[in-house]
């Protein structure tokens, strides 16, 4: 199993799965994998999300993202392309030209039955090269995207891995509309680190608004918007996001859950709590204004990107277009308005992410079953 970021070694690794694969009978080795090819698979990437640019209103949102020259040199190019071919066609053919690492062929020699690939698709492009080492050697590779939204908005895989094992059913759909994929090859499992929020507690005190940051600048006056939160509403809680001076540990995963607890809703611009707020029964205030450091007519746009969209429809999710609308409904959540749209809430929150506690065990089923 490779771990190459934080979120992963947080979901598989501190979250206990791999103490019950060991448990299991399952000998575990993990490594830490390093980069090969870097810059040349960046240009790959934006091929791939050049060529669903035209489909997928994700991808167009990443693409006019602030990049360098270099990068909106290599943009244009890919466009170039695109008049005559299909970019991830492109794509695809040259990174199967590229040599698997060394490093990643020395990790597989010790012949294991399966490679569990958590992966993020756009940031982990060395999983490439473990999963062209594995099909050499005849090593099934399961893919566990990392997110809820990872298969709507990282565009495709230049190499595709043999099976994958996703969140909900809502990824299902992603992974056989979007990628191809045959059912059989796809097992809803629900995330690993997700078990602990079914674990039953006592019923504790709701008392404050919790303000979930975002993990990339989608509202890049944030500090501010908190601010003049806290001038408004008493007992407002600030949780940064871990990319934004927060971090990807166990324990910071577990005081959310506090935290998550005591809530009476959570406030966030862009940020995977809302699903696990609605988990919890509880709801959640999008931020609709703003400033987007993607330029003033991007301000509250990925609330229209394909999986933010679906969100924004359900009960107890409402998107604040003003600083006047959105204290206006924290107000009402104080005062209870949302009571009634809890298990509705918890309902579609388990299309996207199946948390009934025994994701553990049907990970740990899946890999048995290979």
């Amino acid at each position: 199993m490779p771990i190459s970021h934080a979120l992963h070694e947080r979901n598989f690794i501190a979250s206990g799965l791999v103490r019950m694969l060991e448990n299991h009978g399952h000998e575990i080795s993990i490594f830490r994998p390093t980069p090969h090819f870097q810059g040349l698979r960046a240009f790959l990437r934006l091929g791939s999300l050049v060529a669903w640019e035209p489909t997928s209103r994700t991808c167009k949102f990443k693409l006019a993202q602030p990049r360098s020259p270099v990068h909106r040199t290599q943009i244009t190019l890919w466009r170039a392309i695109q008049r005559l071919v299909d970019p991830e066609v492109i794509a695809a053919r040259l990174e199967a030209l590229l040599p698997p690492s060394k490093s990643v062929q020395a990790t597989l020699a010790c012949r294991p039955d399966l490679v569990l690939l958590p992966t993020m698709i756009h940031m982990d492009a060395w999983d490439n090269d473990l999963v062209k080492a594995a099909h050499r050697a005849a090593i099934p590779v399961l893919a566990a995207p990392a997110s809820w939204d990872t298969l709507s908005s990282k565009g495709g895989f230049l190499v595709r891995p043999d099976g994958l094992l996703v969140w909900g059913e809502a990824s299902k759909r992603h992974a056989q509309d979007y990628h191809g994929f045959f059912p059989d090859r796809i097992t809803v499992t629900g995330p690993p680190q997700f078990d602990f929020y079914h674990e039953p507690r006592k019923q504790p005190v709701e008392h404050h608004v919790l303000m979930a940051g975002t993990s990339i600048h989608y509202l890049s006056n944030e500090q501010d918007i908190v601010k003049r939160l806290r001038d408004r509403i008493d007992n407002v809680l600030y949780r940064p996001h871990p990319r934004r001076g927060g971090d990807w540990s166990w324990s910071a995963m577990e005081t959310l859950r506090l935290q998550l607890d005591t809530a009476v809703c959570v406030v966030t611009a862009f940020s995977t709590v809302i699903i696990e707020a609605a988990l919890m029964g509880k709801p959640s205030l999008l931020i609709g204004f703003g400033q987007s450091s993607h330029g003033p007519a991007m301000a509250g746009y990925h609330y229209q990107l394909e999986h933010m969209a679906e969100i924004t429809t359900w009960p107890g999710v409402i998107l604040c277009q003003t600083q006047q609308d959105l204290v206006g409904w924290v107000k009402a959540a104080l005062n209870g308005a949302f009571a009634n749209k809890a298990d509705e809430l918890r309902r579609r929150a388990q299309e996207v992410a199946r948390c009934d506690g025994h994701a553990q065990e049907r990970i740990v089923a899946a890999l048995d079953a290979r």
